[in-house]
């Protein structure tokens, strides 16, 4: 399950009950923590429509006096599992128990199973008769191998159907309850001591959104390359192109691409045969690669591009209010190289093979739109978290935003002589219903800034250069080839082409989801 669908809250609890001392409700938990947990997530989502299912992962943290309890919801489970059912041979007395219900079809019966109030195990539907019927008990339920009817039986995980069928009619977004969970907010559950028998009480007394669950659309599925030609290899030109030293397989260039110093590495040629090797690297990006002076024939050879997409987070559904840029036909994986390598475009927006290049992305900026889906860069690994000590004095604040999103917007953020050094993020918590991203020229580092304790707030800075140096750095660029003109899209090589924005540490961490090994080399071939 990738992180885009999936939702963290951290909660907080203490005993509810002054007779009884933390540390022994603290105990307590500790002693019964399967229980505990059952406990704790009944309390909340007995009065929810969303089930169990939803439950990703529960970890449990615990103190003298305090127990916190950090939350993994799926925004969209999967039910396959769960209603897939199992070709059993059932006993007649089986049915002589069984409850039923009124169903002309499996889906119909499935349906009436979803509507059962209270508690129930087993599910049977019988297609030669069309019997639908449900068992409380599982105990009740009895196979027969040699006289047993064939029928389809739904053994369920959970004993509560109701709220997942309730899921399934509707199909509830988790976004649409995300809000709504913080109202678990002073609600109190009870857990019985098996040793004393004394009851025990526990309140919720916080509630935290977990920002690192709340990325949008990584796609672990993006490749990392792909092959744009064969039989053919990058022309030399001292300019835009380096021969890798001492190559012997595709992996060694692939790695010489991704951790070049010397240039931006776009694009690869790499060719083998009995006698030789050869790896040449290229800030080059795909489009450029297609004209005719900058590749040549050789029937060894391939010719690949990085993909430049796995550098970007989406937002899907959404769209910019204002355009200013003219759209592209052209693909997300084309327009992400194209934006990656221009001054102009710090976001873009791709929608159904539509591309347009925009500034920082903002919930306020953007509005709702069915097609369309907006990229922007992913660079949290550039900052440190120095903690909740937060700059008071700021340049800029978005709502709206998770952790991602406010880091690229730091990240790209100019307002004349002022960049953004760090930013303070406020994650959604009981007494804020909308997530904070305020920006700061400050460092809480020095010593004459004026800071603040900022309780559920965080400040993070950059730890790479300062955005002054890389401003300076991307004027120092020469053109040879081109415009950098936002609305024509035309491409742009570089005379002296120096890191620009640091984007080998990203597709680097990329490289390890993927296994490259001799039968890649042997592919190429």
């Amino acid at each position: 399950m990738s992180l885009e669908s999936m939702i963290g809250q951290k909660y907080k609890l203490i005993n509810s009950e002054s007779k009884v001392r933390n540390t022994d409700c603290v105990k307590l938990a500790n002693r019964c923590l399967v229980r505990f947990k059952e406990e704790f997530i009944d309390a909340m989502l007995i009065y929810e429509p969303i089930s169990q299912l939803r439950i990703d992962d529960i970890q449990y943290r615990s103190s003298d006096s305090q127990i916190e309890m950090k939350v993994t919801f799926l925004s969209k489970p999967d039910y396959d599992d769960l209603i897939n059912p199992q070709k059993m041979l059932v006993s007649n007395e089986t049915f002589d128990v069984a409850r039923t219900l009124s169903a002309s079809n499996e889906s119909e019966c499935l349906y009436q199973l979803g509507h059962i109030r209270g508690l129930f195990a087993v599910g049977i539907w019988r297609s030669s008769d069309s019997f639908c019927g449900y068992l409380r008990k599982f105990e009740d339920f009895k196979e027969d191998n040699i006289n047993g009817d064939s029928c389809n039986v739904y053994i369920f995980p959970l004993e509560k159907y109701y709220p997942i069928s309730y899921e399934l009619s509707r199909n509830l977004a988790l976004d649409d309850r995300q809000k709504g969970f913080l109202k678990y907010m002073f609600r109190t559950f009870s857990m019985k001591d098996p040793l004393s028998h004394d009851s025990v009480s526990y309140k919720i007394i916080d509630i935290v959104e977990v920002t690192e669950f709340a990325k949008d659309g990584k796609d672990s599925k993006i490749p990392l390359y792909h092959r744009i030609y064969d039989n053919s290899k990058l022309k030399k030109d001292e300019k835009t192109i380096l021969v890798g030293p001492g190559i012997a397989t595709f992996t060694e260039c692939l790695r010489f691409c991704l951790n070049s110093k010397e240039l931006n590495c776009s694009s690869f040629s790499f060719c083998s045969d009995s006698d030789s090797v050869d790896c040449r690297i290229s800030a080059l990006i795909e489009n450029n690669v297609t004209e005719a002076a900058n590749k040549e024939r050789d029937t060894k050879c391939s010719i690949f591009s990085i993909n430049a997409l796995r550098l970007y987070s989406k937002v899907p559904n959404r769209k910019f209010k204002k355009q200013i840029s003219t759209a592209i036909r052209q693909s997300a994986t084309s327009c992400a190289q194209e934006c990656l390598h221009s001054d102009d475009c710090i976001s873009f927006q791709d929608c159904g093979y539509s591309c347009s290049f925009n500034s920082f992305y903002t919930d306020s900026s953007s509005e709702y739109d069915e097609d369309c889906v907006i990229y922007y860069r992913e660079v949290l690994h550039e900052y440190r978290n120095t903690g909740n000590k937060i700059v008071s004095e700021v340049i800029h604040t978005e709502m709206n935003l998770n952790l991602d999103q406010c880091a690229s917007l730091c990240h790209g953020w100019t307002d004349g002589d002022t960049g953004c050094r760090s930013f303070n993020y406020c994650p959604r918590n009981i007494n804020q219903m909308e997530s904070s991203c305020s920006l700061t020229k400050y460092s809480v580092a020095i010593s004459d800034t004026n800071s603040i304790e900022g309780g559920h707030c965080f400040n993070y800075e950059l730890i790479t250069q300062s955005n002054d140096k890389k401003n300076e750095e991307s004027s120092a660029l020469k053109l040879t080839k081109g415009t950098s003109e936002l609305n024509s899209f035309a491409p742009c090589v570089y005379e002296k082409i120096k890191p620009k924005r640091l984007v080998t540490q990203s597709i680097v961490a990329a490289q390890s989801q993927y296994n490259i090994d001799n039968k890649k080399l042997h592919d190429t071939k």
